[in-house]
């Protein structure tokens, strides 16, 4: 990346990448969090960490000015959806929370932020997990379906419930924004060109994924696993900057 950026556009591309902390402990991850908080904009804790405090951590994040992602995936009758969304929102201050992508789900969701007062958190619904492919889904009984369809499927009953947006893999993201809905996307999956895929199927490189119209992008092992997750992080952030502003 040769351009000189901004600060405000430092503040652009990091709005693009959001980190995961699948880590083994709150300390391990404030160590991940001290070596790229330059470079990340988001970090995402999810359904590993809950035994770990997670939910007081994501607090404590959020008090220190860090934006959270809390990946969820809440799903279960509307009441208790409803409920869970209103006390996640108070407590945890989180920016972006996600549910199933159920219609039913979705709606109860925004009730639930609706009773909390936080017009600023963001409902984002799952359509389907980067790890699953074709394969996965028939076995899951749904024959005859594309992924593609059942994504945009999800995607239509997210909208139509007022979702903000949906998690998506940038395979299936132009089908989405085809829909005409303006749902903003969130990709997992995301690996830098070489790197270890692990359990991720449908996966793209951070530029190809903006490419495809992504509007986040969620990155884990990648940088937490590495040697040096300040150099791994700032390689990807550079990745994002050249996408963005290099031929502007």
């Amino acid at each position: 990346m040769k351009k000189n950026l901004s600060p405000q556009e430092i503040n652009t591309v990091k709005q693009h990448f959001i980190l995961a902390l699948d880590m083994p402990s709150q300390a391990k991850a404030e160590e991940i969090i001290e070596q790229t908080k330059d470079y990340v904009g988001y970090y995402k804790i999810g359904l590993g960490f809950l035994a770990l405090n997670g939910i007081d951590f994501a607090a404590s994040l959020a008090q220190q000015g860090y934006r959270i992602f809390l990946d969820l995936k809440l799903f279960d009758i509307g009441q208790t959806i409803t409920d869970a969304v209103a006390r996640l929102s108070e407590k945890t201050q989180a920016s972006i929370l996600t549910v199933h992508g159920d219609q039913y789900v979705v709606a109860a969701a925004l009730k639930g932020r609706n009773l909390s007062g936080r017009s600023d958190l963001q409902i984002f619904a799952v359509t389907v997990l980067t790890s699953i492919d074709i394969s996965d889904l028939n076995a899951c009984g749904f024959q005859g379906n594309s992924v593609i369809d059942i994504v945009s499927m999800r995607a239509r009953y997210a909208a139509h419930a007022g979702a903000d947006g949906v998690i998506a893999s940038a395979h299936e993201v132009s089908a989405i924004k085809n829909l005409g809905y303006g749902l903003k996307i969130i990709t997992p999956g995301v690996r830098s060109q070489g790197a270890i895929t692990h359990d991720q199927k449908r996966v793209m490189t951070p530029q190809q994924a903006l490419y495809q119209g992504s509007d986040q992008l969620v990155i884990g092992r990648e940088v937490t696993q590495s040697e040096n997750p300040a150099h791994t992080a700032q390689t990807i952030f550079d990745s994002i900057a050249e996408f963005k502003f290099l031929n502007q």
